[in-house]
């Protein structure tokens, strides 16, 4: 039983072999087999949801008209006690600039998502004429450059994409970005700001050609100054002639808008130009 350098070598080489299996290796499996339990059930739970049918997108027997609701209830889960929207009538013209405002939790994004067909209406009619492009209220972005996250799979037009960058006021931004508008972003922009982040999410939505574009609430994430300059340049003046539902909190601007539907618990309050509201009505 002598100790000699080939027997310590040689079990100094096997522990540390056992070491990094059972202080690096197995607790790696431990986390990866855990997160993949966890993995699996979400994947179960999605697939046996219920089929969602996407919302049919047919031409108005009128012309003038963009989307039309008519005594529309809609709920998020079949056995709900009471609808998340309810008795819905709106119709909104083709070009116009319409703001859904209304209190926290009242049904704005709801309704949004009604017109996406990601919420199915269980009674009444949705009809809407035109195809969609969609901002949502939360901004997300994926591992790419920053051009690549407005582009979204689109083609790259130069000129479109310059006014776009300039309406959703991201020419300063590209300037202080260290590569422009070539920035490798991380998951969900982390190395960007809130505001940021969601005038690229904004921008993504502008640049797809569509004839409807739905905005959730794009204005809460940025400051009054960029605020007032996307509501004019790109609300107003670059997507003008467009069909543009703008869920907001900042009444400010309603004084611009073509039409105003004020949503109160998942009912129409009201809806109409600014003229028909009084000053108590925003507050």
């Amino acid at each position: 039983n002598t100790i000699s350098a080939d027997k310590v070598f040689s079990m100094a080489q096997y522990y540390n072999r056992l070491q990094c299996v059972m202080a690096i290796f197995f607790p790696m499996a431990v986390t990866f087999a855990s997160e993949a339990s966890v993995t699996i059930k979400r994947l179960e739970q999605f697939l046996r949801m219920e089929e969602n049918h996407p919302l049919p997108i047919q031409p108005l027997t009128i012309v003038n008209q963009a989307i039309r609701m008519k005594e529309v209830n809609a709920s998020w889960t079949n056995d709900s006690i009471a609808n998340t929207l309810h008795d819905i009538n709106m119709k909104i013209e083709t070009g116009k600039l319409c703001a859904i405002v209304g209190p926290v939790g009242c049904g704005k994004s709801s309704l949004i998502q009604l017109l996406l067909g990601e919420l199915r209406a269980s009674h009444g009619h949705v009809i809407v004429n035109g195809t969609m492009s969609y901002a949502s209220q939360e901004p997300w972005l994926f591992t790419g450059s920053v051009r690549n996250n407005i582009l979204f799979g689109q083609p790259y037009d130069e000129q479109r994409y310059r006014e776009v960058v300039r309406a959703c006021s991201l020419v300063k931004d590209f300037v202080q970005l260290p590569q422009g508008d070539k920035t490798l972003v991380g998951e969900r922009g982390t190395s960007l700001s809130g505001g940021q982040r969601a005038r690229i999410n904004l921008a993504r939505a502008v640049y797809r050609k569509a004839e409807i574009y739905l905005f959730d609430d794009p204005l809460s994430a940025v400051d009054t100054h960029v605020g007032k300059s996307l509501f004019e340049g790109c609300f107003k003046e670059y997507l003008s002639g467009k069909t543009r539902l703008l869920v907001t909190h900042q009444v400010q601007y309603l004084k611009n808008v073509d039409h105003i539907v004020m949503l109160n618990n998942g009912v129409i309050e009201k809806q109409g130009r600014y003229e028909d509201f009084k000053p108590e009505d925003f507050k």
